[in-house]
Parts: C-alpha cells; sequence; structure tokens
C-alpha cells in the first residue's frame, strides 16, 4: 500500500517537472500575467486568444477578428511545436450568439475533419472589448 501511494507521488512530481510554461507574444501589448501555453506531457494548452493583430488593435469586422484569431493561433501553436491539425478541444468565447453563423462559418473553413470537439458560448464581455477569445488543446 505505502509503495502504491509513493509511486504516485513520484509520478505526480515528476509530470508536474516537465511542466513547459512560456510567455511569448507579437503584439505590443504590455507585460501579461500568464504565459502565452504550456506544455505538458505532450499537449499544448494555450490560454485564451484574442483576433488582436501586431499593433495590439482588433480588426474592424467580426470576420477579420475571427481570421486574425485563428492566425495568432497558427503562431502559438508553431511556437510549441504543434499546428492546427493536432488540435483536438476548443472553447470559445463569443461577445454575442448572432455571430455564431458567421464564426461556425470560418471554423468550418480553418480547421478539417475530424473537428475538434468544441464549446461555445456567449458572454455579457471579453477583454479588449473583443468579440471572440478562443484557447485549444493539442498534440506537440
Amino acid at each position: 500500500m505505502k509503495t502504491n501511494i509513493l509511486t504516485t507521488c513520484l509520478a505526480l512530481c515528476c509530470s508536474f517537472m516537465s511542466l513547459q510554461l512560456v510567455a511569448q507574444t507579437n503584439t505590443k501589448e504590455p507585460v501579461k500575467p500568464y504565459s502565452d501555453y504550456v506544455v505538458q506531457q505532450g499537449i499544448v494548452y494555450t490560454s485564451g486568444l484574442l483576433g488582436l493583430d501586431e499593433a495590439g488593435q482588433l480588426p474592424p469586422s467580426f470576420e477579420q477578428e475571427v481570421l486574425q484569431l485563428f492566425a495568432n493561433l497558427d503562431q502559438v501553436l508553431r511556437s510549441a511545436n504543434s499546428r492546427k491539425e493536432k488540435v483536438f478541444s476548443v472553447t470559445v468565447y463569443l461577445s454575442s450568439m448572432a455571430q455564431f453563423s458567421t464564426f461556425n462559418r470560418l471554423y468550418i473553413a480553418y480547421f478539417k475533419a475530424p473537428y475538434p470537439v468544441r464549446t461555445c458560448v456567449a458572454v455579457q464581455e471579453l477583454a479588449r472589448n473583443a468579440h471572440i477569445e478562443m484557447s485549444a488543446m493539442a498534440r506537440q
């Protein structure tokens, strides 16, 4: 019994020691108190991503904001030695469900079947007055 507990504790400690934290971005925003992504046992977990351009600005239209968000996701995944084809789960926050059909059309063009599992919800407000935020999990 003690051996099993000790083995479990050692396994957990070793897995936490392999956690890779990365805080990098190409936007001109102030220092962020979070990492763009972490890698744990070959799985990339991204922070919530916005559709900010390199100047830290939101594009003028929702469609452009979504396309910029996808470009930002590509950049983060590349930094983590992954790519969109390895994404298996996404969580999406929209500022209004009225934008859902536009988002879904762009999402289907960006991801190919079999699609990642997805949660998509509307929220009252997002950081920086964004209309969409998305986090993802991917294999390395």
